[in-house]
């Protein structure tokens, strides 16, 4: 298959920028992603979320019969029907990730996206948000952003709130890094490659519940955990204490130093009741 850049010039496309369009072309960076994908797990449905010019879709569909793919650029969306239309198994949507919601299957999907580096952790929330109906989700991001996703606990220099989020909810494992030149156009930041998978465990606290307790943590990283509890409108300083005290966890601490289990307690605590 020929450079992304001559099949774009051939249809008369170009990369959109403003959508953060950066077409994998590196043939072992795709190889490692469909096996972080599927590896393990047979006859689930694979959803790709952003084919672009169906490179990664083809070694896909080498490894299973069934992948759909979402595209939101209708320029785009003719080139996969026509480039995949002898595959029975393979079904092109031209839809928003952002809005996309999926269906309801007998045996969960496995998911797989070199997502648009500027909407990619909506995407991921969003996605999130259906984990129940997912068995892996295998994504490609900014990498301090892989870096954030992957991080589990507070001693990592990668530690955030959004890694209390995702660690809450998902295994992760680290995939790999990913160099600009294996993309056209190349992006200006390396990327990396992580994969999730959706934890048994259930807590009782809505994710809409657990993110407040995070954006109040996390909200100044200068003041200390019992100031930010404070302004968050969270209770008295009195019950704040409290909470504190009854949980063993010092006032004095920083919001990003807490667990996920400190987060999870805090917001039972303090939020739930």
């Amino acid at each position: 298959m020929s450079h992304p850049k001559k099949r774009l010039q051939a249809a008369g496309l170009w990369a959109k920028k403003a959508w953060g369009q950066n077409f994998l072309h590196d043939q072992g960076t795709q190889d490692k992603i469909v096996q972080a994908t599927i590896s393990g797990l047979e006859g689930h449905p694979v959803l790709e979320i952003g084919a672009g010019l169906g490179d990664l879709t083809a070694a896909l569909l080498r490894q299973r019969e069934r992948v759909t793919a979402i595209e939101r650029d209708r320029d785009l969306v003719p080139l996969l029907q026509e480039r995949f239309s002898h595959a029975s198994g393979f079904e092109v949507l031209e839809t928003n990730a952002l809005t996309y919601t999926l269906p309801e299957e007998e045996t969960p999907w496995v998911v797989v996206g070199n997502l648009p580096y500027h909407i990619s952790s909506r995407i991921l929330f969003h996605l999130l948000a259906q984990r129940q109906r997912w068995v892996r989700a295998v994504f490609m991001f900014q990498k301090e952003v892989a870096q954030r996703v992957a991080a589990t606990e507070p001693s990592s220099v990668h530690w955030s709130g959004l890694s209390a989020q995702v660690s809450r909810v998902c295994h992760v494992r680290w995939v790999g890094e990913v160099s600009p030149g294996c993309f056209h156009p190349p992006p200006k930041v390396d990327s990396a490659v992580v994969a999730l998978s959706p934890r048994a465990e259930v807590d009782g606290i809505e994710d809409s519940q657990f993110a407040q307790m995070v954006r109040i943590v996390f909200a100044e990283r200068r003041k200390t955990l019992r100031n930010n509890l404070k302004k968050g409108g969270v209770g008295s300083l009195e019950r704040i204490d409290g909470v504190l005290s009854e949980l063993g966890i010092d006032p004095r601490l920083r919001g990003e130093r807490l667990t996920v289990n400190q987060l999870r307690s805090l917001t039972k605590a303090l939020i739930l009741n």
